[in-house]
């Protein structure tokens, strides 16, 4: 299960800048390797059901947009997909 805690253990910091008056969510921001990764968490305070938790991620191009994003909620999965 990925969550708040992965990305805060991972180094990510939250960026008020990019959160967003519509939706109820944090954003996460971490620069490694040349790269700048935003991410959020999304739980049962979305909607979703209780045991489902996990990290929606992507990378920031150029133009200051995500270039896709990824749904991880594997063990590891934000760790893996960061550091490839």
């Amino acid at each position: 299960m990925q969550d708040e805690n992965t990305l805060i253990e991972l180094g990510f910091k939250h960026n008020k800048d990019w959160d967003s008056d519509n939706i109820d969510t944090k954003s996460y921001m971490l620069v490694l390797n040349n790269k700048v990764f935003r991410a959020h968490c999304y739980d049962e305070s979305q909607g979703f059901r209780g045991d489902s938790k996990f990290v929606t991620i992507g990378i920031i191009t150029n133009n200051n947009k995500v270039d896709r994003w990824r749904d991880c909620c594997s063990k590891e999965s934000v760790k893996r997909f960061i550091n490839k």
